[in-house]
């Protein structure tokens, strides 16, 4: 991106919240120049991404978790990417590039990413990490098992849970 100016470390704190979109420096500085150290076809440069870490790492760390988005919008992979219309501007969203990152890389605040979008952000990820599928069989698993027996059964009644121990 031509026309940024890029600064060691920003004396004005931001306000870090999941799902807003901040300019992000993903090049690593060196005494103040970029060191570019980064290969093919990672993110490189100053770019849009979406915050994805909760709250409470937001909060207590130093760190957080982002998304790029790009203005390409070829090749799309449609496993692993969200088409994005962010701020007017047609781009996506590369799921499968998450990076954890020190906030002290954050350039600006851009605006905030819609409710819609940041869903499929969220699904795009689970999908390709495969989590879903594991959360299901551990996790799951014994709640519909529970919800299996109140439906065929047709009660409740004399069926104990304790959900905290299930999840």
């Amino acid at each position: 991106m031509i026309g940024i100016k890029i600064r060691p470390h920003s004396e004005k704190k931001i306000e870090v919240k999941r799902g807003e979109v901040y300019l992000i420096r993903f090049d690593p500085l060196k005494k103040g120049k970029l060191k570019k150290i980064v290969k093919n076809t990672e993110i490189k440069d100053p770019h849009p991404a979406v915050v994805i870490s909760n709250d409470i790492q937001i909060q207590k760390s130093s760190r957080i978790i982002v998304v790029p988005l790009t203005h390409t919008r070829k090749p799309f992979y449609e496993s692993w990417e969200v088409y994005s219309n962010f701020n007017k501007q047609r781009g996506k969203i590369m799921c499968y590039q998450v990076k954890n990152i020190d906030k002290q890389r954050i350039i600006k605040h851009l605006g905030k990413l819609d409710p819609k979008t940041l869903k499929e952000v969220e699904t795009k990820i689970l999908d390709g990490l495969e989590l879903i599928n594991s959360l299901a069989k551990e996790q799951l698993g014994p709640m519909i098992n529970i919800l299996n027996k109140i439906w065929y059964s047709g009660s409740e009644e004399g069926l104990e849970v304790s959900w905290a121990s299930n999840c």
